[in-house]
């Protein structure tokens, strides 16, 4: 029992040291999910993808992904592209300077760019984007969006 013991042990050592790659990824929406993996974005759910928001389209880097409740976005080389449901026009993304990260809500998207934080879709107050002097990192909800600054939290 020992020696089995040993590599029961052992095996679960190297199971608990064993990662994921840092850029394996997954988000959910409302009813579909998607990831990052080695293939690229793969997407599931979505009741029958009635929004084609499983309907993944050419990508050649997807570096993150995002969901919101029926759209999906990605930061894919140095554009964000996003599908599915646009009845808000959260999948119209507009000409960004460099994009760095991007943001789903429910029926908005935002993206932090170069030129700073730009929101699309939805209700036009989370696309009322305050003065921001350096956002570093932004987040959007149902019907509100965030940005972190270097000393404060802007929503």
């Amino acid at each position: 029992m020992g020696i089995f013991r040993f590599f029961v042990c052992l095996f679960l050592l190297l199971l608990s040291s064993a990662s994921l790659p840092d850029d394996y990824q997954v988000s959910s929406g409302s009813d579909h999910s998607c990831a990052i993996d080695e293939t690229g974005v793969v997407c599931w759910g979505g009741a029958d993808n009635e929004f084609g928001q499983i309907s993944v389209p050419v990508l050649s880097n997807p570096v993150q992904i995002v969901s919101g409740q029926s759209h999906v976005c990605t930061l894919d080389n140095s554009e964000v592209i996003c599908w599915g449901y646009n009845g808000s026009g959260q999948t119209d993304v507009p000409t960004l300077s460099n994009p760095i990260s991007v943001s789903a809500g429910s029926h908005n998207t935002c993206a932090l760019s170069d030129a700073g934080v730009s929101c699309w879709g939805g209700s036009g107050s989370v696309n009322d984007v305050p003065n921001l002097s350096s956002p570093l990192a932004i987040d959007v909800g149902v019907a509100e969006a965030c940005a972190l600054e270097a000393s404060r939290v802007v929503c």
